[in-house]
């Protein structure tokens, strides 16, 4: 199988909130989105899965050899090629690859996090250098979309995810919210693991929600292109939206994990259309 048709199935089965925004996307452009996206979904499916320790430090290497290959001498791997393309196509730093790899394999030796510094870290490799790709893919310039908006915008949408996936993470023995948040709200580490949801647990989360909606709103406030980053503000809209259904004191994610639904996906698409548009108004 050919490198493009690989990430073509690989994408085609998921219905990730971050592929199904780029749809409005030219051929070339989406070609390189898939193939992002494969490459993100494959290093997390590693760390994810049920091999031994050992056996996925393997696959971490054989993907960090397949990264210098994408760079240097041709490979055999339909996803290595699909970097290549991508890297030469974009101009994209070696450096981001390797740092998402990096963060995927940090999942699997790391699951706590003392200090939302400690966390930051963490977002940055596993989605805020996502971010920074696709700035290449986009072609950004400085005065559309910093370098510093793409990483606060993906900072608050891992810390959106975080807040969803509380529950499921849980059952990983994985604890991301900081230490230092849940000494504060005096909640423990067993408390989340046995989903013993409590008033505590609700004021610690609603801290949590905060702290992602306001870098968010940052974030999204910094965001000054127009048709060319409409993925982005669709993708922006499309977690905004997720994490307002998580708004106040009664989200329990140990009961249910939010999602949107079509109809709600569509009114965030229109939003980043409609705010798109105003600007427009606005300019001329």
């Amino acid at each position: 199988m050919d490198g493009y048709r690989f990430c073509k199935r690989v994408a085609g089965k998921s219905g990730s909130n971050f592929y199904l925004s780029f749809f409005f996307l030219p051929k070339k452009k989406r070609r390189a989105i898939r193939a992002i996206y494969a490459f993100c979904r494959f290093v997390d499916d590693i760390a994810d899965g049920e091999g031994s320790g050992d056996e996925k430090e393997r696959m971490f290497l054989f993907v960090r050899e397949e990264i210098e290959k994408a760079y240097s001498t041709p490979s055999s791997h339909p996803l290595t090629k699909e970097l290549a393309y991508v890297a030469r196509e974009f101009g994209i730093p070696k450096e981001y690859f390797i740092a998402h790899l990096d963060g995927a394999r940090q999942d699997m030796v790391k699951a706590r996090y003392e200090t939302f510094a400690d966390l930051k870290g963490y977002c940055f490799k596993v989605a805020s250098v996502v971010g920074l790709i696709l700035l290449k893919v986009f072609g950004v310039d400085r005065e559309e979309m910093t370098e510093e908006v793409a990483v606060d915008l993906g900072l608050a949408f891992q810390l959106t995810n975080i807040l969803r996936d509380v529950s499921e993470d849980a059952h990983m023995g994985r604890i991301y919210i900081p230490m230092e948040d849940m000494r504060r709200f005096d909640v423990t580490e067993e408390d989340i693991l046995k989903g013993r949801y409590s008033g505590k647990i609700a004021s610690l989360l609603v801290f949590e929600w905060e702290r992602a909606r306001d870098i968010f709103e940052r974030a999204m406030r910094g965001i000054r292109g127009e048709t060319k980053l409409l993925p982005v503000m669709v993708m922006a809209n499309t977690y905004y939206s997720l994490l307002m259904k998580m708004r106040g004191g009664s989200f329990n994610p140990f009961d249910e994990r939010i999602s949107l639904s079509r109809i709600e996906r569509a009114k965030a698409v229109f939003r980043a259309i409609w705010s798109l548009l105003c600007r427009k108004e606005v300019r001329k």
